[in-house]
């Protein structure tokens, strides 16, 4: 977990918070969590409070699933 320069910052058009992804995935924020301790899932600290966000495109929608065995279906 990085925080991002703002070069970088502005090829990334949305952003979706944890809880977002979670929210998004069908999980808990702390699957989510999980899965950005373990290198799973990219995450990098943004804005004024420096929250945990990743890029939206990287997070379909409950299509996207957690396999049983913790990865992330990204296909």
């Amino acid at each position: 977990m990085n925080e991002i320069d703002a070069k970088t910052d502005a090829l990334v058009p949305a952003w979706l918070t944890l809880p977002d992804v979670a929210e998004r995935l069908g999980v808990e924020v702390t699957r989510v969590r999980q899965l950005v301790r373990e290198g799973q899932l990219i995450a990098v600290r943004r804005g004024e409070n420096r929250v945990l966000q990743v890029p939206a495109d990287f997070v379909g929608g409950p299509s996207r699933k957690i396999e049983a065995s913790g990865g992330l279906l990204l296909g």
